[in-house]
C-alpha cells in the first residue's frame, strides 16, 4: 500500500514552459510497477500551459510546488530536495520518460545493496521516444560496486567519467544527501557534474547495475552563432565557481593536492571541449568571436589572455588536452586570484 506521507522514493521533476511533453514523462511515473513513490514537480515560473496541465491529475502521489522567480534547474532541484519524504530521491527531466519497471530496479538494488548511491550503466536516447532508440553505455559499463579508494574513484570515476553524471541515471539516499549537505551548485555550466563529484566523494558505498530504464528525449537544439556566443560567456563565467564548487568538496577529504589540482584541470578541459571546442568545430564560433567575447567579459586582462591562449592552443592542436598541463595550473592559478 502507497504511504502518501513517508513514501520509500521521492521523484523531483523541474518544470519549466514544458507543456509539449509534460503529459508523457508523468504518465510514465504513474505507470511504474512500483506505487510507493511521490512526484513532486517544482514549477520555475513557466508562462505556457504547464500548470494547467499537472493541475488536472487527481492523485495524492502528485505534489505542485512553485518557484517564486525564475531560478533554474539547479536551484528547482535544490528546492525538491528540501520539501522530499522519501527515502531515495530520484531526479528526472520534464521531457523524458522511464520504462515502467525503473523504480522498481533501483529499489530492489538498492535496498539490498544498502549503498547510498545506485547508477544504471547505459540510457535510451532519441529524438522521437516512439521510434528508434540508440543505447548509450557508460565509459565503463561493467556492473560492479565503485572501489571504497577516494583517488581511484575521484580519478576513474569523475576525472575519466566513467559513469554519466546525468542526474536520471541514478538514485540517492536522501538522508545521504541531508547528512553530507550535497546540493547542486547555482551555475550555468556543468552543476550536475559537481553534484556527482560530491557525490561519488562522500559516499561509503556506490553500485552500478546493469540496467537501462531511462529514455531521454533528444531536442533540437540551436546551433546559430548567437547561442554558441551566449555558452560561451556562461561557461568562462561559471569557471571560478566550478573550481569554488570542487576546493569546498576537497577541503572536506584527504586526498593529495596533486590530484585536487588534476581533477581541477580535468574539469576545466571538459567543458572548454564541450562548449567551446565543439562550437568552434561546428562553425559557430570563430577564435576571434572567441577574443573578442573575452575582452566583454569581466574579467582581469591577465586571466583573459590565459583564457585565450588555452582555447586557441585547443583549437590549434588535435593532441589530447594533457599536453596543456602547465597552461591549465597557471590558468587556475590565476581564476583563484
Amino acid at each position: 500500500m502507497e504511504n502518501f506521507s513517508n513514501p520509500k522514493i521521492s521523484i523531483v521533476m523541474p518544470l519549466y514552459n514544458s507543456e509539449k511533453f509534460i503529459e508523457t514523462a508523468i504518465e510514465s511515473v504513474l505507470n511504474q510497477t512500483f506505487k510507493d513513490f511521490e512526484l513532486i514537480l517544482v514549477d520555475d515560473c513557466s508562462t505556457d500551459r504547464t500548470l494547467e496541465i499537472v493541475s488536472k491529475y487527481d492523485d495524492p502521489r502528485i505534489k505542485i510546488i512553485h518557484q517564486i522567480k525564475n531560478s533554474g534547474e539547479s536551484s528547482s532541484r535544490n528546492l525538491g530536495i528540501k520539501v522530499a519524504n522519501g527515502k531515495y530521491i530520484y531526479f528526472m527531466d520534464h521531457d523524458d520518460m522511464i520504462l515502467p519497471e525503473t523504480l522498481e530496479t533501483f529499489i530492489n538494488v538498492a535496498e539490498e545493496s544498502q549503498a547510498e548511491l545506485v547508477y544504471m550503466n547505459s540510457y535510451f536516447r532519441g529524438e522521437d521516444l516512439t521510434g528508434q532508440l540508440e543505447q548509450i553505455h557508460c565509459t565503463n559499463p561493467k556492473p560492479r560496486i565503485m572501489s571504497s579508494d577516494l583517488t581511484e574513484r575521484i580519478k576513474f570515476e569523475f576525472m575519466h567519467r566513467d559513469v554519466t553524471v546525468e542526474p536520471w541515471i541514478k538514485i540517492q539516499r536522501r538522508d545521504f544527501l541531508i547528512d553530507k549537505q550535497i546540493r547542486f551548485p547555482l551555475i550555468t555550466r556543468d552543476g550536475d557534474g559537481m553534484f556527482n563529484l560530491a557525490e561519488i566523494c562522500f559516499a561509503k558505498k556506490i553500485q552500478v547495475i546493469d540496467a537501462c530504464c531511462y529514455l531521454y528525449r533528444l531536442t533540437p537544439t540551436q546551433t546559430m552563432a548567437s547561442s554558441a556566443e551566449k555558452h560561451l560567456r556562461q561557461t568562462i563565467n561559471s569557471m571560478p565557481l566550478m573550481l569554488e564548487f570542487m576546493e569546498n568538496v576537497f577541503d572536506k577529504l584527504t586526498i593529495s593536492t596533486e590530484l585536487r589540482l588534476a581533477a581541477e584541470e580535468r574539469q576545466i578541459m571538459h567543458v572548454l571541449d564541450v562548449f567551446v571546442l565543439r562550437s568552434y568545430r561546428r562553425g559557430e564560433l570563430k577564435i576571434e568571436t572567441i577574443d573578442q567575447i573575452l575582452r566583454e567579459l569581466e574579467l582581469t586582462n591577465l586571466t583573459r589572455i590565459l583564457i585565450h591562449t588555452l582555447v586557441a592552443k585547443m583549437i590549434q592542436s588535435e593532441k589530447k588536452p594533457r599536453k596543456f598541463k602547465q597552461i591549465f595550473r597557471n590558468f587556475l592559478s590565476k581564476l583563484r586570484m
